[in-house]
């Protein structure tokens, strides 16, 4: 119980620095990259890799994709101004076709790859091509 106590008491740093003192089984493995434990590294000097930007691209660019999404349904909404049963939208029903839009292009693109896997892509695209 003791034993337990002290192992729990030391820091990570001092297991690292000394394992002898750690009070652990010799099986014990303990693996520490270089320089992985010091303090003194902040995350501005941490390097950006290649997938750091890749990721950071394709988030911006679904950033726009969303905004243009949006831009489209509002102008659909000013154009449908009294369409429907020649009355006006009441902002309940606005909100409804703007969320079942988005949730539609969501649920349509898991869709879309699930089907593209299954089939070919260029299947894929004949068939939107002729919904459309």
């Amino acid at each position: 119980m003791a034993q337990d106590k002290d192992a729990k008491s030391q820091s990570p740093t001092s297991i690292m620095n000394d394992p002898k003192k750690a009070n652990l089984p010799e099986n014990a493995h303990i693996e520490v990259a270089a320089g992985s434990l010091t303090t003194e590294t902040g995350i501005d000097d941490l390097p950006v890799s290649m997938f750091v930007w890749l990721v950071a691209f394709t988030a911006s660019i679904a950033g726009m994709l969303f905004g243009y999404d949006t831009g489209i349904i509002s102008a659909v909404l000013v154009y449908i101004h009294d369409g429907l049963d020649h009355r006006t939208l009441t902002s309940n029903e606005k909100e409804l076709i703007t969320s079942l839009c988005s949730g539609g292009a969501f649920f349509g693109s898991i869709l879309a790859g699930l089907t593209a896997d299954k089939v070919s892509t260029s299947t894929c695209h004949f068939v939107i091509e002729t919904i459309n």
